[in-house]
């Protein structure tokens, strides 16, 4: 039996994925070619983190 009520996250990537792939949109850029687009959210402290999810 499955809860749905549990929300499983997962926070951040290996440094290395995060690397790679800045590495990569870095080289497309040099060469005139278009990035994918990139999306993150960042939060000030654990407080502001903990309000997304508790109000």
């Amino acid at each position: 039996m499955t809860d749905n009520a549990v929300r499983h996250l997962t926070v951040g990537e290996p440094v290395s994925d995060s690397l790679a792939r800045a590495s990569a949109a870095m080289k497309a850029a040099r060469q005139g070619k278009s990035t994918p687009p990139s999306f993150c959210v960042g939060f000030d402290d654990a407080g502001e983190l903990f309000s997304v999810f508790t109000q």
